[in-house]
């Protein structure tokens, strides 16, 4: 599958399709990585040319080579920026690719494969955030939004005005739009009738953004209310430690369960009588 070149690709009906690049460095799984997995696979199946700049033991990378995606997978994060070699290839794989849009996950990607597709003078340079939290107010992140960024992506308003909070004008000039993550209706039929049990579950990376310390402080009130309640997580990262701690301070730790990281969501959430 040959990307075209921009001047054989007007994007009418029946025109050749342009390639679009997803640069995503995280190693872990998350909501940011299945949207841009989800994204790449929808455009593949309706005829568009896609491909994922993935860290190269990351989860994300073994699902895309799995969906027959193309991959490019290299030994990416921060540091990135500070690594002339590693910007050069970066740089002539998006020359090889010709793309009509980069989308970023994040200020890394947007600083590193942003940076080498504007020098590849790619049209579109996109960057996605999924976070309700400003960006940081960097000197970096402020030139990168400004010079790099030619349109911005939101997963929810939340998302959108926090970023307007953190930089309202470099933000309007971007043109953002908000795009909804999409959920496939006929994949969640009705689950059969039970009795409730008092099962909350939270179903989430363990990481600062998410507030996942709020739902633990929460249950010595619910267990005073409902003394059969239980705390079911589902997910992990560089929080989990800190919130066992939590639960154990709290005298709660029997009634919070953190399962981990899971691919069965639909499970985890079916089981709920609570979903936080």
């Amino acid at each position: 599958m040959s990307p075209s070149r921009p001047e054989d690709s007007p994007l009418g009906q029946g025109a050749p399709r342009q390639a679009v690049l997803f640069a995503d460095y995280s190693r872990g799984w998350g909501g940011g990585q299945h949207w841009h997995l989800s994204m790449a696979k929808g455009l593949h199946a309706r005829g568009w040319p896609v491909a994922l700049l993935a860290h190269r033991q990351g989860e994300l990378a073994r699902r895309g080579r799995e969906a027959g995606l193309i991959v490019w997978p290299m030994r990416l994060g921060a540091h990135t920026l500070a690594d002339p070699w590693h910007l050069y290839k970066i740089f002539q794989r998006i020359l090889d690719l010709h793309p009509l849009a980069v989308i970023c996950n994040s200020a890394t990607e947007l600083k590193t494969a942003g940076l080498a597709a504007r020098m590849a003078q790619v049209p579109q340079i996109i960057p996605r955030r999924g976070i309700p939290q400003p960006l940081r107010n960097s000197l970096f992140n402020r030139l990168a939004l400004q010079y790099l960024a030619t349109r911005l992506i939101t997963n929810s308003q939340a998302t959108l005005d926090a970023m307007y909070a953190g930089n309202p004008t470099l933000v309007a000039a971007l043109r953002p739009r908000v795009q909804h993550n999409g959920v496939d209706p006929a994949q969640w039929p009705a689950p059969p009738p039970r009795a409730p049990s008092g099962r909350i579950v939270v179903v989430g990376r363990l990481t600062a953004e998410k507030g996942v310390e709020r739902a633990i402080s929460a249950m010595p009130r619910v267990l005073d209310q409902a003394p059969r309640a239980e705390l079911h997580l589902w997910g992990d990262g560089e929080e989990r430690p800190a919130l066992e701690r939590l639960a154990a301070s709290l005298s709660v730790d029997h009634a919070v369960y953190f399962h981990g990281a899971t691919q069965d969501v639909r499970a985890a959430l079916l089981s709920a009588d609570l979903l936080v």
